[in-house]
């Protein structure tokens, strides 16, 4: 009996245990890739998931100093890529933090993706390239590179790096062999796209350079009006960006680079811009929402008030946009409100969506579910 006795206290014990230290390893993560920002070149992480009529905050949880890049969301496990130099993975049904890596420098962009692996790469004094495993949060393996504020590119079997010395470097994603460097001579004004099959990167210098993926040889270079101010969407055979001049332009990239339109979006885009059943939107700086179609026709659809930073994505069918008085709103393509909360803290980078969920990222550091 009483060997009974010391059996369940050390059971009882166990358990209480286990709850003040959750488990460190994280799920599996299903098959798939982050190649860039949401997701990757058409940014279109989300345009399968439907959102819910009215959500409710669910949890919020304190991740780190503070998060302004967008989060993801892989299975049951979120990535947060924090202002702190954390790389941090959650439970998305409960915010339970299964591990943080923190890094000497600031992190460029967010964490890219594949399959099992992720990839950080790091400026200042450190300016490294880390492959990290998802599950438990270790480092493979750790390459020093030069020095990188905007996010890579993940692309094939690469990650492409563009510098702020003017140069591009290529390096194997499988284990950071160098593969080729090429000089654009202008520091990269955002991160590099790939379309048409090659790699494309504007410069400080107003500059849109075309090179070989395989190679990093530059094939062709075009003028821009001016410098790009968020990130490259691709379309079919368009590159649309937008411009510090307030526009967005459409470069056809299929043959020689050209321009094939411009639109004027009122103040400057700052967010990634949304595709939705053939049509573009945008969210500038002064929280307007634009919408252009195929041939650059523009009409403003919405003015949410207040201003906004780089928090907007397509949910499906829906426009969710973040302001910087803490208000996060959906709107459907026509520009009419859906639903709006008030969420006390700036939303500065795009949401995340998961099978009819929200997870929000906050400037001071939270996570916030709404469902």
């Amino acid at each position: 009996m009483r060997f009974r006795s010391v059996n369940l206290r050390r059971s009882v014990f166990l358990l209480i245990l286990a709850a003040c230290h959750p488990p460190r390893v994280a799920p599996p993560l299903p098959p798939g890739e982050w190649t860039s920002t949401l997701g990757g070149p058409a940014r279109a992480a989300y345009a399968h998931e439907r959102l819910a009529a009215q959500p409710r905050e669910d949890w919020r949880k304190s991740v780190d100093r503070g998060l302004a890049t967008a989060l993801q969301v892989h299975g049951s496990v979120i990535l947060a890529t924090t202002t702190g130099r954390a790389v941090v993975a959650l439970d998305a049904e409960t915010g339970m933090q299964y591990w943080s890596r923190r890094f000497s420098g600031p992190i460029a962009g967010t964490a890219l993706r594949r399959n099992d692996i992720v990839y950080v790469v790091t400026g200042d004094r450190e300016n490294r390239v880390h492959a990290i495993q998802v599950r438990r949060g270790r480092g493979l393996w750790s390459k020093r590179v030069g020095t990188t504020r905007v996010e890579p590119l993940l692309l094939d079997s690469l990650l492409v790096l563009a510098q702020e010395d003017g140069e591009v470097a290529a390096i194997l994603a499988s284990n950071g062999t160098p593969v080729w460097r090429s000089t654009l001579g202008a520091p990269p004004a955002v991160a590099p796209v790939a379309a048409a099959g090659q790699l494309f990167v504007a410069t400080t210098r107003d500059t849109l350079s075309r090179m070989d993926p395989a190679t990093g040889q530059v094939t062709a270079r075009l003028a821009l009006p001016s410098t790009a101010s968020g990130p490259a969407l691709v379309a079919g055979s368009h590159i649309l960006l937008p411009l510090h001049s307030a526009q967005v332009i459409a470069i056809r990239v299929d043959g020689e680079p050209r321009i094939d339109w411009r639109a004027d979006v009122g103040a400057v885009v700052l967010a990634p811009i949304a595709a939705v059943e053939g049509a573009f939107f945008t969210l500038n700086r002064d929280a307007d929402i634009h919408r252009m179609d195929g041939s650059g026709a523009v009409s403003r659809i919405a003015q949410l008030g207040g201003a906004a930073s780089g928090s907007f994505v397509a949910v499906g069918p829906h426009l969710v946009a973040g302001r910087l008085d803490g208000s996060l709103s959906c709107v459907d393509t026509a520009g009419q409100t859906v639903w709006e909360q008030k969420l006390g803290d700036s939303v500065i980078a795009p949401v995340a969506a998961s099978q009819g969920v929200l997870y929000v990222p906050l400037l001071r550091g939270h996570v916030v579910r709404l469902r």
